[in-house]
């Protein structure tokens, strides 16, 4: 059995060594607890999170990967894409939206769509800063 520390250096040269994550090294972390891991934080790409999640599996002593709390930019851009109005775009960098448009920030449309895009999982702020009417 190995230690979680021999785990969790595992995991670093992993980051380290994956070209996918060198955009999100900084924003994500990850701990180790009985060989559990768990991660949380974001990942700009869905392919390096993929690569991530996959890798960490195939690391000997870890029995189990917690990743609810990690969170891809692609797919809240997805998301996100579905619920805007229409003349909205979105831009997200690691959890921070931007949204940006010929639309005014306090219009009905707008709001709503702040509304739903504050209750996403993985959303860590909205900025509304490109918007103009």
């Amino acid at each position: 059995t190995r230690s979680d520390l021999e785990i969790l250096a595992d995991i670093h040269r992993l980051v380290q060594d994956t070209q996918a994550l060198s955009l999100s090294r900084g924003h994500f972390q990850y701990t180790v607890q009985n060989g559990v891991v768990i991660v949380k934080g974001h990942i700009s790409s869905r392919i390096g999170y993929e690569l991530f999640v996959d890798n960490l599996m195939n690391i000997d002593g870890v029995v189990a990967v917690d990743d609810r709390e990690l969170y891809d930019d692609e797919t809240l851009r997805l998301n996100i894409g579905r619920i805007l109005p229409k003349g909205l775009r979105v831009r997200i960098h690691h959890g921070v939206v931007a949204l940006s448009g010929r639309m005014a920030a306090d219009s009905p449309e707008v709001q709503e769509a702040i509304a739903r895009i504050g209750e996403m999982p993985g959303v860590v702020n909205i900025d509304l800063s490109g918007l103009h009417a």
